[in-house]
């Protein structure tokens, strides 16, 4: 038998240079790419440097002390207008109660009116010829239930919740039922009844508080019959 050499794979020459470079190149009939096909690829943002200052922070670092001092007083000239906005609201508040309990008698509690950053107060004051309640009770006086009514038809065109406050003078008290706590306390109760009964609805009234001795409106004579009031607060 005549053995016959194994088949050998045929031999391959390793490609050209130029051909390498020829694979790479687009053909050229390629077309480029059209601007709505570019329009399609996002762009890449560029990345942001830790040290970056936020744009907005760019802002308000560039104001300069003119402009600061600017918007101060800008701030400032809003508060007062708006302070002013609440003084005028307070005295026709006053002018309207003062109209209203005119013609009720001639001995009355002094009312005042003011603005003030809880809201509007009334007070209701005794003075050396009136007193609102009988001696060390919360019994009120005949021309005060009249007042209170009035007021409280006046308050029916003003919105905002109310607290009533009792407050006593210094002066020691105590008896059976009551001290300057519990007095200062059940003579604001009686206020809030005449309010209700006014026409006030008695869900508008948030707080009832007696504040006793503690709160005079005449801090240098804590004596005096101006500490013995009613106030009334509109949120």
């Amino acid at each position: 038998a005549t053995l016959k050499p194994a088949n050998q794979p045929a031999q391959t020459n390793p490609p050209k240079a130029d051909e390498v470079a020829k694979a790479g190149t687009p053909p050229s009939n390629a077309k480029p790419p059209t601007q709505e096909a570019a329009k399609e690829v996002p762009a890449v943002p560029p990345a942001q440097s830790q040290f970056e200052k936020p744009k907005q922070l760019d802002v308000v670092a560039k104001q300069t002390p003119a402009t600061l001092d600017q918007t101060k007083k800008e701030e400032k000239t809003h508060e007062q207008d708006k302070q002013k906005e609440k003084d005028e609201d307070a005295r026709k508040l006053e002018d309207d109660i003062s109209k209203a309990i005119s013609a009720v008698a001639r001995d009355l509690p002094h009312v005042e009116v003011k603005a003030t950053p809880e809201g509007v107060l009334i007070s209701l004051t005794d003075d050396a010829h009136f007193g609102m309640f009988e001696v060390g009770s919360a019994k009120p006086r005949p021309e005060l239930v009249l007042v209170m009514e009035k007021i409280s038809k006046v308050l029916d065109g003003h919105d905002g919740p109310i607290v009533v406050r009792g407050h006593t003078d210094s002066r020691a008290y105590k008896n059976a039922n009551y001290d300057n706590w519990r007095l200062s306390a059940a003579r604001a109760q009686m206020a809030y009844y005449m309010l209700v009964r006014g026409g006030i609805p008695e869900t508008r009234v948030t707080a009832i508080e007696g504040r006793a001795d503690r709160d005079p409106k005449i801090p240098s004579d804590t004596l005096a019959a101006q500490n013995r009031r009613i106030d009334i607060l509109i949120k």
